[in-house]
């Protein structure tokens, strides 16, 4: 099978798939049920989508190219020519045909086509990245809300106790300031996440083209797991994210695409073929009412070399390009590695945290038994309490810059778009 019908089926198994998963969806929806219904009805995909349809259309002009254009042409003399006792003439005329150019013209459509086609799917892949990191980002902030509200209340309660010490004289001004401020900042805090996730909302809504009102209840629990599944790709050989890239594909057939132009613009030498039939023309004195069949060609004698300069000129226009290509691929393959460095990089990142995570939750372990029965009102315990919380916190932020790191990757290996085009990619 062509490139071009493998690329037909890949989109072919997009839909499918978006169409069995929205048919079950029900209740908040999942990751999956998203990309169904954005595959549906996303604005972002319309615009690529439309642009398939009007490459198509050229592509059926380029088809009726094939065909000669008739047309008639008829005259009618008002005034009675000499030697003849006809008014008119009819004349069937072809248009000057070249049908190398017209086969030449339906292979350059079909090249464009398929970049349409391939654009598109450089577009869902884009989709399926921006969907995925907003279930990334909602899931975190859910589990986020139950740490702030923690906070809040362990900083609240502990600022009203040195509030009371304060009032009776055992703790001094600037130690009550600063756990008043801290626990306004907390407070600020849980209100600025409760707005990031609204937002995030409101981003999920728009890529599924739903309006404000429709806003989807999204069920992100688990969102690491409902995007990759439970076994995650392994790492990426460089032959095989050469093979998935849209971009590299393109590139490919532009290159097809030029080659073409260098041989249409050999064909333009090839004479255009002239075919008519008319009656003659009542000023030739010619009473004959016959039609008569013409052929001819038409050949250019002399066009200042603009021929020969047009096929030089797209010589060194595919030159040009398979430097170009060259130079997009080594940067294509230094963005892959940059992927894959910021993906080890957030991984030792996240690390970090936990294992900071992990000490102060020693350290309030420690607080706690130091304390005695009174942990729950001591202060130093609830300082560490805090501390082991606001860890937890970074634990998961970096948890959210890993994953968003491991989708990017996936997202330039071309291992997220194959989970979700993989029937149409695997039976073409």
């Amino acid at each position: 099978m062509g490139k071009g019908r493998k690329i037909e089926s890949a989109l072919a198994g997009l839909i499918f798939i978006g169409g069995a998963l929205a048919a079950g969806a029900d209740g908040p929806l999942t990751f999956r049920d998203c990309v169904a219904l954005a595959l549906r009805q996303s604005p972002v995909l319309a615009v690529s989508e439309m642009e398939i349809g009007l490459e198509r259309l050229g592509e059926a002009d380029s088809r009726a190219d094939y065909f000669p254009r008739f047309s008639l042409q008829t005259r009618y003399y008002l005034d009675q020519p000499e030697g003849s006792d006809r008014r008119f003439y009819l004349e069937f005329r072809v248009d000057p045909y070249n049908p190398v150019e017209a086969h030449l013209s339906l292979k350059a459509q079909r090249l464009l086509t398929r970049i349409a086609m391939l654009s598109h799917v450089q577009a869902v892949a884009e989709c399926l990245q921006r969907l995925g990191e907003t279930f990334l980002e909602l899931d975190i902030l859910a589990r986020m809300e139950s740490l702030d509200n923690d906070l809040v209340a362990v900083a609240e309660k502990r600022a009203a106790q040195v509030s009371y010490r304060y009032r009776m004289g055992s703790a001094s001004e600037p130690e009550w300031q600063a756990v008043e401020q801290e626990a306004a900042i907390f407070r600020l805090q849980r209100e600025q996440h409760k707005a990031l996730r609204s937002a995030r909302r409101e981003t999920l809504g728009a890529w599924l083209g739903l309006p404000d009102p429709a806003l989807p209840e999204a069920d992100v629990r688990d969102a690491a797991e409902q995007v990759w599944g439970k076994d995650r790709p392994g790492a990426a050989v460089w032959e095989s994210v050469r093979t998935n890239s849209v971009e590299l594909q393109i590139r490919e057939i532009r290159n097809e695409l030029q080659a073409l132009n260098i041989t249409a613009a050999r064909a333009a030498y090839i004479p255009d073929l002239l075919i008519g039939l008319r009656t003659p023309d009542p000023l030739s004195g010619l009473n004959d009412e016959d039609f008569y069949f013409s052929v001819g060609v038409d050949i250019p004698l002399w066009d200042g070399w603009k021929r020969a300069r047009n096929v030089h000129r797209q010589r060194r226009k595919l030159e040009q390009q398979l430097a170009g290509n060259v130079l997009g691929e080594l940067e294509f393959r230094m963005q892959w590695r940059a992927a894959e460095n910021a993906c080890r990089l957030a991984e030792l990142e996240w690390r970090t945290a936990k294992a900071r995570e992990d000490l102060a939750d020693a350290r309030r372990r420690q607080a706690e038994m130091v304390s005695g029965p009174e942990a729950e009102d001591d202060d130093e315990a609830m300082a560490a309490r805090l501390a082991w919380l606001q860890a937890g916190r970074e634990t998961l932020r970096q948890a959210l810059a890993r994953d968003k790191a491991r989708l990017d990757l996936d997202f330039i290996t071309g291992n997220l778009l194959n989970r979700y085009c993989h029937t149409g990619m695997e039976n073409p």
